[in-house]
């Protein structure tokens, strides 16, 4: 072969060489293996060489869970329970074992599940209520049930026997409440918890939702005060009722011991307010709470809206 034939030759493979080379695709990069993920082949978007993966792209944090109320503690007997409380149904509750039928319970009190409940029986096996009401532990109520759950209710309310209740529950009972303070329609309530029924508390007092308050009893629900009367924590108030909740008052008004006021609920309860203020009927109210009954005053002032004032 010839000197010219030889370097055409050469040439030719040169050529073959070089375009084989500028096609080769570029060395891929080191794959570093990480734990719990699984990787894949590279791809090339726009020029830039890009590693995906299987693992979720980062979406928004989740907000923890909210804190629910805790479990109801189960029992054998009276004695695994604590102070106020019961066994029922295998599950520690409110209420002292201490009767069986509402004479045991005194006058102003009844007889429910073994346990006296403040206010007058109205309605009973043998004590049908009117109409289309319905017996709710010895009490006639209106309509159907509300509500069966919280889903049943609107945001930051719940569902406790029945009813849909302002404020997100966070207790079953007083022990899941810290001290000084008493688990009232399962939210936690400023005070001890001082009685179950009227008979608990000294002669010319009354039970109101746990604590003992001063005057007898006058009724246990509101026809028991008369026409253009409603029963306010069993005292007897001048004006029917003109609601239960807030909701039934509209917007921008609120529901206070069964009649309507101006301006939306601030609070249920003094933790609503914060530091240095206490919870006054909806409202947020300077000042720390002092006291829940006159009992808690010094000599010579009583208890007014949660603080000590001269008589």
């Amino acid at each position: 072969m010839s000197r010219r034939s030889i370097l055409i030759v050469l040439c030719f493979v040169a050529t073959v060489l070089a375009v084989a080379l500028l096609m080769r695709p570029p060395d891929a990069p080191p794959t570093v293996r990480i734990p719990g993920i699984e990787q894949t082949a590279p791809t090339t978007e726009r020029g830039v060489t890009t590693h995906k993966s299987n693992e979720p792209e980062p979406s928004e944090p989740t907000p923890p869970p909210e804190e629910a109320a805790p479990a109801r503690p189960s029992c054998d007997a009276d004695a695994d329970c604590g102070p106020w409380e019961r066994c029922l149904l295998s599950t520690c509750v409110d209420g002292r074992r201490a009767c069986t039928e509402d004479a045991d319970c005194g006058l102003g009190s009844r007889c429910e599940l073994e346990a006296c409940i403040e206010g007058d029986r109205s309605c009973g096996p043998q004590l049908p209520c009117p109409g289309d009401q319905r017996c709710l532990f010895g009490l006639c109520a209106d309509g159907e049930p509300a509500c069966a759950d919280d889903a049943g209710c609107d945001e930051g309310r719940r569902c406790v026997l029945g009813a849909c209740l302002d404020g997100q529950r966070d207790c079953y009972r007083d022990a899941d409440c810290p001290r000084d303070r008493r688990c009232l329609f399962e939210r936690c309530a400023a005070g001890a918890r001082q009685c179950d029924a009227d008979a608990d508390c000294a002669e010319g007092w009354r039970c109101s939702f746990g604590r003992c308050a001063e005057g007898a009893r006058e009724c246990s629900q509101d026809p028991d005060c008369g026409e253009g009367w409603r029963c306010v924590f069993g005292i007897c108030g001048e004006g029917a009722r003109e609601c239960d909740a807030d909701p039934d008052c509209g917007e921008d008004r609120r529901c206070v011991f069964g009649a309507c006021a101006d301006g939306a609920r601030e609070c249920n309860q003094d933790p609503d307010c914060g530091d240095g203020w206490r919870c006054v009927f909806g409202d947020c109210a300077e000042g720390e709470r002092e006291c829940e009954g006159d009992e808690q005053c010094p000599e010579g002032t009583s208890c007014v809206f949660g603080v000590c004032a001269a008589a």
